[in-house]
């Protein structure tokens, strides 16, 4: 909720590490996010569909258009990904800003009760599993393309289906309704799907783990992260 503490981090420091890379010629992947999109139910990298509905965004759409505007005065490739929502193993640090697939898992741990908002099957996501992300940050890394793109695998699913997902590896968990949190309302997305076209003319052959497939993977690497931890 700190306007001034995301553009601090999220946009003057971006500025500030571009123009170091832009001084001593290293080439520049940064983190953007589907967030700049706010609620518009057309997700593709052009102004008229962005429309962000709090700082966080806003200060990501910020340092975007800044790079757009400087870009022609650059001596490096400078690549934005838009990560839609990424989940997977390395993500203990975000906390409370993990994904909601760790969410589910720890709250089945506590009392193998998954807590779901009311609505969720229609709160739809673009869910992408982190190795797919890694493998685009590396073809970016290897191929300098400059511009920014869309990360997501553009088949957009619910909540609900990831707490089914769950409940379909362990039969019982148990998933629970709570009422939707008053803070978040107007500032979430209830739909998110990645306009594919522009990664495709780079990528034409772009695959993606499933979510089933995903999940059931990142489930197994915390089963075992737990018991070696306990």
């Amino acid at each position: 909720q700190d306007k001034q503490y995301l553009m601090t981090n999220n946009f003057e420091y971006s500025k500030q590490l571009l123009q170091f890379c832009n001084q001593n010629q290293i080439d520049m992947i940064y983190a953007s996010s589907a967030s700049v999109y706010g609620n518009n139910t057309i997700f593709i990298e052009h102004k008229r569909y962005e429309e962000p509905i709090n700082y966080y965004a806003k200060s990501k759409l910020n340092f975007d258009n800044y790079v757009r505007s400087n870009l022609s005065d650059l001596d490096i490739s400078v690549t934005g990904l838009r990560y839609f929502n990424v989940y997977g193993p390395g993500e203990f640090h975000k906390n409370h800003m993990s994904s909601v697939v760790l969410k589910f898992y720890n709250q089945m741990l506590k009392d193998n009760t998954i807590k779901i908002f009311k609505g969720s099957k229609k709160f739809i996501r673009d869910f992408i599993y982190i190795d797919d992300v890694i493998d685009l940050n590396i073809f970016f890394y290897q191929n300098k393309v400059n511009g920014i793109f869309n990360i997501g695998t553009s088949n957009p699913r619910s909540f609900s289906d990831i707490a089914t997902i769950f409940k379909t590896i362990n039969s019982d968990v148990k998933i629970k309704e709570i009422d939707f949190p008053e803070k978040l309302k107007g500032q979430y997305q209830e739909f998110t799907k990645s306009d594919n076209s522009l990664i495709k003319k780079i990528i034409p052959d772009l695959s993606f783990l499933s979510l089933e497939d995903g999940v059931e993977i990142y489930i197994k690497y915390l089963r075992k992260y737990y018991n070696n931890e306990s």
